[in-house]
C-alpha cells in the first residue's frame, strides 16, 4: 500500500483548474533592479555587500532579491491531474489529484525566496511545536528539467556565501510539466507525506520510526501569500525507561497518529532594512550561531518589522486559567515598544474554529510532555527579520519549583509558607516565564529571571528595545547606528553586569539562611510535610543545596578572573557564608528527627570549595599576583579564610561539628598541597612557610583553650600531617 492523500476530506473549490495542456514556459523577465547576484554556489559570489563590506552606497531600504542564472526554455507537458483534482489558489497554486500533490512554480517566482517551516501540531505530548523545517529558500531554475529549492544559509562575520558541500546546494525537483500560464509543475507528495527535509523532528526522541504507508494529507489552507498543508503520521512510541511492564509498552508493530503542519510562504521581493550591532547594547542576539555581540560590528540583529502588530495566538489547549498571566507576560514589552515609538505593537488572541491557520506568525502553546518553558525563531539569515516563532509553555512551570522560585527572588518572599497564594506564585511564574521568551521573541537576549514579585523590565532592556526598534535618521546602517547611540546616550543606563553575579549568589543565601529556621514554626504546612517528614527533608536539602552551589561558584572564580578587586570580593563573602551556614543552616525539626544533616547536605559542596580554593594553580597563580602592586595575592587569599576559621573561635568550649570540619579541611588542604607542589618549587618554599606558621597559630589557640577538649582538638591540628 502507497501513502494515501484523503481527497474527501479537501473542501472543494469552484475555480479548480482545468487540465493543464502543452504550453510554452517563457523566460522570466530580468529585473534592472535586480542587482544582488545570489550564485550562492560560487565560491567568490557575493559577499553580503549589506552588511560585510564597506558601506558605501549602503541604502536603509530594503534590496531587491536575485534574477535567475538560468532561463527556462519551452518544454512539453501531458495531463497530470484530471478534471476533479482539488485545487488551492496561492501564490504557489497546489493541486491534489490521485493520491499525488503537486505545486506550482509560476515563471514570475524564479529567483524569489521562499520560507518553508514546519511544526507538530499535536501528538506524543508535543503540542504546536515547532521542528527542524528547510527555513528560508531561494528559487532556482538550473535548467529546462528542474527546480532547485536552496536553503540560505547564516552569514557569519566575515565570511563569504559559499556552499561548503553539496548538500548546500538544496533539493531538486523534475519539472513535470507546464500550466497553461506557463509555470512549473512539482511534485511535493513524498516530501509532505514521508519526507524528512519538510519536516525534520529527529530531536524528539519519544518519536520512533514511521510507518509510511499510513501518511495522509488532512488539508490545505492558502491564504494571504501562505500555503499549509497538513499532514497525519503514524510512527512507533519510545516506551520510558524503567518501564517493565509489557502491557504499557507499545508494541514495535503498533503506531500513535502524529500531526503535523508545514507552511510555504513566498516571501517579498525586497529585503527588510537592516540594523547593525552595536557595542553599546550588548543583549541583543544576530542571525548566527552567535547569542550576544560583544563589539560593535557589522553584523544585522535580528528583529520584526513592526508596520503591522505582531499577535501572538494562544493555542486552544492551553489551560484556560493561565491565559491572563500570558497575555500579561506579552504586554509587558508594549510600554517599552511604545516608548520606541510602536504603540500596541503585540496583541494577544486565543486560536479558535474560526482562526485562519495561515495568519499567526507567533503561536503559544502548553505542552504536557515538556518540562521547560522556550521558544524558537526562525529570521532570514541575511537581513535579520523575524519571520515565525513560538513559545512552549511546559507543565513543570506548574510543579513542584515553588521552592526554586523563591530562592532566586531579590527577597524572601513570605507567601512561600502561605497555601493560600499557590495560585497566584504560578500566575506569576507563567507570566515571569512568558516574558522571558518574549524578550527572544523579540530578539533580545536576556538573562533576567522574571517570575514571582520580579515582573519589570530592566533597563537594559528598554535600552535593547529603543536600539531595535526605535525609527532612525540616517541613509545607511552606519549612520542609524550612530543617531541610535546618540539617542541611547540620554536613556538610563543598564545596571553595570555583575559578571560573577555576586549580588544573586548572595541574595540565594540570604534567602536559604532565612527560609531554614522557618521550617521549625512553618513545619505543619500540608505542602511541605507527611507523617514521617520527608517532605521536609526534600525541602532542606534542596535548599541547603542551593546554598552550596553558591559557595562553590564564588570558589571557581579564582580559575577565570584575574582582577583583583574581584578575588579578593569572592574570597570575603566566601569566608562570610561558609562561617554563617553554622548556625543559619540549622533546623532543630530536621535535627531531631534525624533526616538529614548540614554537614551531610554541604558535604559535596565543601569537596568543590577546597579543591577550588587550594589548588596548586591557583596557588601559583596569587603567588605570581601578589608581586604586583595591588594584587590579591597568595598571602592574602589564604589570610582572608585562615582568619575566619581560627581567630575569631570562642575558646571556653570545642567548636561545633561544622566548623570543626572546616578546620581540619583546612589543614588537610594546605599539606596536600605542599606535597603536591614541585619539590624545590617557589611554591613549596612558600607553602611550608606558611605551615609551620599555621602550627604556631595553632599552639597558641590551644594555651588560650579552657575547655580540655578544645585544647586536645587544637594539638591535633597542630600535629597533623
Amino acid at each position: 500500500m502507497s501513502a494515501q492523500v484523503l481527497t474527501t476530506d479537501l473542501n472543494e473549490d469552484e475555480n479548480a483548474y482545468i487540465t493543464p495542456q502543452a504550453t510554452c514556459w517563457a523566460p522570466p523577465k530580468q529585473n534592472a533592479n535586480n542587482n544582488i547576484t545570489m550564485k550562492l554556489h560560487k565560491k567568490q559570489a557575493l559577499l553580503l555587500a549589506l552588511f560585510l563590506m564597506p558601506l558605501h552606497g549602503l541604502q536603509t531600504s530594503a534590496q531587491p532579491q536575485s534574477a535567475p542564472s538560468t532561463q527556462l526554455a519551452p518544454t512539453a507537458t501531458s495531463t497530470l491531474w484530471g478534471a476533479s483534482a482539488k485545487t488551492y489558489a496561492g501564490d504557489l497554486p497546489v493541486h491534489v489529484d490521485s493520491g499525488r500533490i503537486y505545486m506550482e512554480i509560476p515563471t514570475a517566482y524564479i529567483g524569489r525566496e521562499m520560507l518553508i517551516s514546519a511544526q507538530v501540531n499535536c501528538g506524543f505530548d508535543f503540542n504546536a511545536h515547532p521542528i527542524k523545517s528547510l527555513g528560508v529558500v531561494q528559487i532556482v531554475a538550473p535548467n529546462t528539467e528542474t527546480i532547485l529549492l536552496k536553503p540560505l544559509k547564516n552569514v557569519a562575520e566575515g565570511e563569504m556565501l559559499a556552499v561548503k558541500n553539496e548538500a548546500d546546494r538544496g533539493i531538486v525537483y523534475p519539472v513535470l510539466g507546464l500550466t497553461k500560464a506557463g509555470a512549473a509543475i512539482i511534485d511535493i507528495t513524498n516530501e509532505l507525506l514521508t519526507g524528512k527535509q519538510w519536516f525534520s523532528y529527529q530531536e524528539l526522541y519519544t518519536i520512533r520510526e514511521m510507518v509510511p504507508d499510513l501518511s495522509s494529507l488532512l488539508d490545505v489552507k492558502a491564504n494571504n501569500g501562505i500555503t499549509q498543508f497538513r499532514i497525519r503520521r503514524y510512527h512507533g512510541q519510545q516506551a520510558e525507561e524503567g518501564n517493565f511492564s509489557s502491557s504499557m509498552i507499545v508494541l514495535p508493530e503498533g503506531s500513535v497518529p502524529l500531526e503535523l503542519s508545514c507552511r510555504v510562504q513566498l516571501l517579498p521581493q525586497t529585503y527588510a532594512p537592516i540594523r547593525l550591532a552595536t557595542k553599546g547594547v550588548k543583549n541583543l542576539t544576530v542571525p548566527t550561531e552567535s547569542t550576544s555581540p560583544t563589539a560593535e560590528n557589522n553584523m544585522p540583529i535580528q528583529r520584526w518589522v513592526l508596520n503591522r502588530p505582531l499577535t501572538f495566538y494562544i493555542d486552544s489547549l492551553f489551560p484556560p486559567q493561565y491565559i491572563g498571566a500570558v497575555k500579561a507576560g506579552v504586554a509587558a514589552w508594549n510600554k517599552a515598544l511604545a516608548d520606541a515609538g510602536i504603540p500596541n505593537a503585540l496583541q494577544v488572541e486565543q486560536v479558535t474554529p474560526q482562526t485562519d491557520v495561515t495568519q499567526p506568525r507567533m503561536y503559544v502553546s502548553f505542552e504536557l510532555g515538556r518540562q521547560e518553558t522556550t521558544s524558537e525563531m526562525l529570521c532570514h539569515p541575511l537581513s535579520g527579520e523575524l519571520l515565525r516563532g513560538w513559545i512552549n509553555v511546559g507543565k513543570a512551570v506548574l510543579e513542584g519549583r515553588k521552592l526554586d522560585y523563591f530562592l532566586y527572588l531579590p527577597h524572601f518572599d513570605m507567601r512561600f509558607w502561605d497555601e493560600n497564594s499557590t495560585d497566584a506564585i504560578v500566575q506569576e511564574t507563567i507570566q515571569g516565564r512568558v516574558m522571558a521568551q518574549v524578550a527572544q521573541v523579540l530578539g533580545i537576549f536576556t538573562e533576567t529571571d522574571y517570575g514571582p514579585s520580579a515582573l519589570q523590565l530592566t533597563d537594559a532592556d528598554r535600552r535593547a528595545v529603543a536600539y531595535a526598534y526605535a525609527a532612525a535618521q540616517g541613509n545607511t546602517p552606519y549612520e542609524q547606528r550612530s543617531d541610535l547611540q546618540k539617542r541611547l546616550s540620554i536613556m538610563p543606563q543598564a545596571a553595570a553586569n555583575n559578571a560573577e553575579r555576586f549580588d544573586e549568589r548572595v541574595q540565594v543565601m540570604d534567602n536559604v539562611l532565612q527560609l531554614v529556621p522557618s521550617i521549625d514554626q512553618k513545619a505543619n504546612m500540608a505542602e511541605y510535610k507527611d507523617e514521617q517528614g520527608f517532605a521536609l527533608w526534600h525541602l532542606y536539602r534542596d535548599a541547603v543545596g542551593t546554598y552550596g552551589n553558591q559557595l562553590v561558584a564564588l570558589s571557581e572564580i579564582f580559575d577565570r578572573v584575574k582582577q583583583a578587586t574581584l578575588q579578593r570580593t569572592a574570597m570575603r563573602l566566601l569566608s562570610k557564608y561558609l562561617m554563617l551556614a553554622d548556625s543559619g543552616l540549622v533546623s532543630k525539626r530536621i535535627t531531631e528527627n534525624q533526616l538529614t544533616s548540614k554537614g551531610e547536605e554541604l558535604s559535596m559542596s565543601l569537596d568543590g570549595v577546597f579543591s577550588n580554593l587550594f589548588s596548586t594553580d591557583t596557588f601559583t597563580m596569587l603567588l605570581k599576583q601578589g608581586t604586583k602592586r595591588g594584587g590579591y595575592g597568595i598571602n592574602e587569599h589564604l589570610g582572608i579564610f585562615c582568619n575566619a576559621l581560627f581567630n575569631s573561635i570562642e575558646t571556653t568550649h570545642m567548636p561545633s561539628n561544622y566548623l570543626a570540619n572546616l578546620q581540619l579541611r583546612y589543614i588537610t588542604a594546605l599539606n596536600k598541597a605542599a606535597k603536591d607542589a614541585h619539590k624545590g618549587s617557589k611554591l613549596q618554599l612558600w607553602l611550608q612557610r606558611k605551615i609551620a606558621t599555621t602550627r604556631t597559630m595553632l599552639a597558641t589557640i590551644a594555651q588560650k583553650c579552657t575547655s580540655n577538649e578544645g585544647k586536645a582538638w587544637y594539638k591535633l591540628l597542630q600535629n597533623r600531617r
